[in-house]
């Protein structure tokens, strides 16, 4: 167990090279750099240590995103102002290499996962405009040796959070993920993620129902033979077992747990898993159901979320950030008028990205006009019409 730093300390991260370096003064800097990319304390020497093995994998490939994401963080921590010329010339540098770089084994497939992630945050903390093709892309080039890497536990901090946003985001879009993340035990608790992994290929699966009823075409020429009669339900058939998993979901976690972390990360670990089970049950609802037709139970799993999230706040204190439950609260936003400005301030790391953050209210608002305006179609029809967002965890 890590105690939690004072964010507003002075020992922060000097240089990226210092990745390189060990001692507790160092890990406190990374951490508060990087702080909005974990849940809590405890996760930053795991974290720290497995991008340094991306670093040692390939340091030619990380060094100018890793000077540009540093500095990116630091300002919006800091709050001082817009990115400059630089950062915008690095991000530009590592798009260009992320488009030209070959993956020649297990080594340079996990430098290039983290290159990638690394080059989507950036976009999406900056000028928010390809983070969701750069994740995509990133995640299809080293899905031959995603296997091979899911085996080994250093490279978990950095191979689990890409799968982690992609599936939350192909969720809102009725896409497929590129890579269904398999857990290797059920007890692994992710700096990002939390215990939330195991929900994972649950919500492939949900992925796969829902882009079924959004290109019901597609996926009939994809089939030999049409469906027999009595069968031609089956993504409602689908939906329904997911549900019944998301009911009967429940985070185990490791015999370890309170001697390794914190009371304020054991709450958010907590609260995290809860708000994205019912996240998910509201997504199975609200694919079987139109606007109009089943709202009070919608209503209610929004309520629901909103009150995980107030429980936190209320167990640990004003002033706390909760990370990593953007998705659960934009769905919830969508049955849930006019969410107060406080809830999505205390949001990390969308908090830290002010594009990012202004497009997601500019879709919610678009939600709400269509729904004051008597729409009755599938909520998430309207991801398709409305202004482009990029979904963050």
């Amino acid at each position: 167990m890590i105690s939690w730093p004072n964010l507003k300390s002075d020992i922060f991260q000097d240089n990226p090279e210092e990745i390189f370096q060990d001692s507790p003064r160092l890990v406190e800097g990374f951490y508060l750099t990087y702080n909005m990319f974990m849940i809590g304390p405890t996760f930053a020497p795991q974290f720290r240590a497995s991008i340094r093995e991306s670093h040692i994998c390939s340091p030619v490939l990380l060094r100018d995103i890793s000077i540009a994401l540093f500095a990116t963080c630091k300002r919006a921590r800091f709050c001082s102002g817009s990115f400059g010329p630089l950062q915008v010339a690095q991000g530009t540098a590592s798009l260009q290499k992320l488009r030209i770089s070959q993956i020649d084994g297990t080594k340079t497939a996990f430098a290039m996962m983290f290159f990638g992630q690394a080059v989507a945050t950036f976009d999406c903390m900056t000028v928010c405009s390809g983070s969701s093709m750069i994740r995509r892309y990133t995640l299809s080039s080293i899905q031959p040796w995603y296997e091979d890497l899911s085996r080994d536990a250093i490279f978990d901090p950095v191979t689990i959070s890409p799968i982690f946003w992609d599936t939350m985001s192909c969720l809102v879009q009725r896409e497929i993920p590129v890579i269904k993340f398999r857990p290797r035990h059920p007890l692994l608790i992710h700096h990002s993620a939390g215990l939330c992994t195991t929900l994972l290929p649950i919500f492939y699966d949900l992925c796969v129902a829902a882009n079924k009823i959004k290109c019901p075409e597609q996926h009939q020429q994809q089939q030999q033979h049409p469906p027999p009669p009595g069968l031609a339900d089956s993504s409602f058939q689908s939906l329904r077992r997911i549900e019944q998993k998301l009911m009967s979901w429940m985070p185990q976690v490791p015999q370890d747990f309170n001697s390794t972390y914190s009371r304020l990360e054991r709450n958010a670990i907590m609260t995290q898993a809860a708000m994205y089970r019912l996240a998910g049950l509201l997504m199975v609802h609200r694919c079987l159901h139109p606007v109009g037709t089943g709202d009070d139970l919608a209503t209610s799993y929004a309520d629901a979320i909103m009150a995980e999230f107030s429980g936190y706040h209320e167990a640990v204190g004003p002033g706390a950030e909760l990370h990593f439950v953007t998705f659960p609260i934009l769905v919830a936003s969508w049955e849930l008028p006019a969410l107060s400005k406080g809830v999505w301030e205390s949001v990390a790391p969308l908090n830290m990205a002010p594009i990012c953050s202004a497009k997601m209210h500019a879709f919610i608002e678009y939600v709400w006009k269509e729904r004051r305006q008597g729409y009755s179609g599938l909520l998430l029809d309207l991801v398709e019409r409305g202004p482009d967002f990029v979904v963050l965890p």
